[in-house]
């Protein structure tokens, strides 16, 4: 959280999903571990790195639609299920 968006106070938790993929167009080889955090910060905070444009805060009814890898929302459905089930 750190790295990606500045965020010096987050806890790590639970393991959503990890995949791996590799770029035809760039010859490289992707690898995701993707984590739940819970974020001690406000949005005012959040300061980008180089690597990344923009960010939207996105919620259930949403990530369907988006333009997105398909592990990516394989991901967004198993924290959604989670949530879910946690509340």
């Amino acid at each position: 959280m750190k790295e990606e968006l500045s965020f010096e106070n987050a806890l790590m938790g639970k393991l959503l999903n990890s995949w791996s993929f590799m770029s035809v167009r760039e010859g490289i080889d992707h690898h995701f571990i993707i984590f739940d955090f819970e974020i001690f910060s406000n949005e005012s905070k959040i300061k980008l790195s180089d690597e990344h444009d923009e960010y939207k805060w996105i919620g259930e009814d949403e990530f369907e639609k988006l333009n997105m890898r398909e592990g990516h929302k394989e991901t967004l459905r198993k924290y959604f299920g989670i949530r879910r089930t946690e509340l």
